[in-house]
């Protein structure tokens, strides 16, 4: 890849149908995993030898995937100053990315299975001591490196950096962390899950520097006054946008701790907020494979929307209810930037949300 200018080499659109077929197995896999593992008839939890498994499982394939981040390094830096510069710009000079992950997705849904246990137990603490304990060798920081190139390419396609590549970045873009083609429940999700797991132990100090230099914002960090910033600067506007948007998505969002249920909800408020009348089919196209064939979808339709019988030239509709939008979140992961400002846009002219409602806390079922 090269910014703005070079075009790659471009393959079809036949992969599109590959990535819905590998959501399926993967989440049909791990599924049955966790199904052939019997729980307690008493206390409906695992053992605690199949737990510690887990955590020892967990420990080696986090190191396995760290190994495999640093050869990804070294093969693409070796031992020149480039590997020195930020991700953001090695990859505006070239540098390879890739949005297939599959180490990094099983260590994410395997300590996902770990957290469940801990909250299930109402201690979620437990989940963070297993962290610190295996601090110094899990080498978080390192596993993280190949998800934040990622999510840093996904910015610069928005940003229009890669324009010159055509539809392809564009499809990726889309298929990787918005609706389109569902396979953001085993990437984007899981990626993010990963993130939050490193930003757990890190300190809050290295935690914004690495985040900001990897979107592209270190010139920032060296700035002591709004009078230092020049001209040039000030054409990077829509880069700190981009930047801010990204990091505050990362922080806020809370798929990975929902319940299923509360999920579902969740996705179909959110794309009710953009088109506030939908057909319960267009709807469905829109939820991820997981969520569509939730049992209870249809009662929570009917707790958040109010259902209008077809008509002569028109489906029947469900429409969503006002004060449902005391829920909306601006930063919901999975809209796209029109999406954003079509909810914006039915947000003002319902006169049903203020701005001040998007800073409450969230509240889960495991807190």
């Amino acid at each position: 890849h090269r910014q703005r200018g070079n075009h790659v080499e471009r393959e079809n659109t036949d992969w599109i149908n590959c990535v819905m077929l590998e959501s399926d197995m993967f989440l049909n896999m791990l599924d049955q995993f966790f199904l052939g593992f019997s729980k307690d008839s008493r206390t409906e939890q695992y053992s605690y030898d199949f737990v510690d498994m887990f955590k020892s499982l967990s420990s080696y394939a986090l190191i396995l995937t760290a190994d495999t981040a640093k050869d990804d390094m070294k093969l693409q830096n070796g031992d020149h100053a480039e590997s020195k510069k930020s991700i953001f710009g090695r990859l505006l000079q070239g540098e390879g990315v890739s949005a297939h992950l599959p180490l990094h997705r099983i260590c994410s849904r395997i300590l996902h299975f770990i957290l469940s246990q801990a909250t299930s137990v109402g201690k979620p603490e437990n989940f963070l001591a297993f962290l610190e304990e295996r601090r110094e060798y899990l080498h978080l920081e390192t596993v993280i490196q190949p998800i934040l190139k990622v999510h840093a390419f996904m910015m610069q396609v928005r940003l229009g950096l890669w324009v010159r590549n055509g539809e392809e970045v564009l499809k990726l873009q889309r298929t990787y962390n918005t609706a389109m083609w569902f396979w953001h429940e085993i990437s984007w999700e899981l990626d993010n899950f990963l993130i939050k797991v490193w930003m757990a132990v890190v300190d809050a100090e290295s935690l914004v520097s690495t985040l900001v230099a990897c979107f592209g914002g270190d010139f920032l960090m060296g700035l002591k006054s709004a009078d230092e910033v020049g001209d040039d600067d000030l054409e990077k506007v829509p880069l700190i946008s981009e930047m801010l948007q990204e990091i505050v998505k990362i922080l806020v969002d809370r798929t990975s701790i929902y319940t299923l249920e509360e999920s579902v909800r969740r996705d179909l408020m959110h794309w009710l907020f953009v088109n506030e009348r939908q057909t319960h089919s267009k709807l469905m196209q829109l939820l991820s494979l997981s969520h569509r064939n939730f049992p209870g979808i249809d009662k929570i339709l009917n707790e958040i929307a109010d259902y209008h019988e077809p008509k002569l030239q028109e489906h029947g509709q469900y429409k969503l209810k006002a004060d449902s939008w005391k829920e909306f979140d601006p930063f919901f992961a999975l809209y796209s930037k029109a999406d954003l400002q079509k909810a914006f846009e039915n947000a003002e002219r319902g006169g049903c949300w203020k701005p001040e409602m998007q800073f409450k806390g969230v509240g889960t079922e495991q807190g």
